[in-house]
């Protein structure tokens, strides 16, 4: 069995040894001044989407009225608080931006880069 070396196959070997191993390659980094859009409470996760299409995640605990955390699966990783006034009985429950008023069944403080708060509640 004969093995055919072209020409071009030399160049493409030497250019495959010099590309960097995954290690080296730069890391993404957060957006500056990226803001959570929008947010979805589900039983088991919150989901929140920012402006530059980022979407971030955190596990929910089971059974807390206030917990919090820091966000995960994405280039921004806030800091976050939910008070749930209210137990959740939907499997899915979008919060609508704002602060709500002091009734609202859910309320959900994303803390990003500069130091201010995005507010989410669920009425």
């Amino acid at each position: 069995m004969m093995i055919r070396i072209s020409a071009l196959s030399i160049p493409l070997l030497l250019v495959a040894c010099t590309i960097a191993p995954p290690e080296n390659l730069p890391q993404a980094t957060s957006q500056a001044g990226a803001r959570p859009v929008s947010a979805i409470l589900y039983k088991q996760a919150l989901n929140v989407v920012y402006d530059d299409k980022a979407l971030c995640a955190a596990t929910r605990p089971v059974a807390k009225s206030i917990w919090g955390s820091a966000l995960s699966g994405c280039p921004h990783l806030h800091g976050f608080t939910i008070e749930e006034r209210v137990p959740l009985n939907a499997a899915r429950l979008p919060l609508q931006p704002g602060e709500g008023s002091p009734q609202a069944r859910i309320s959900l403080s994303v803390v990003i880069d500069d130091g201010s708060i995005v507010k989410f509640h669920a009425p």
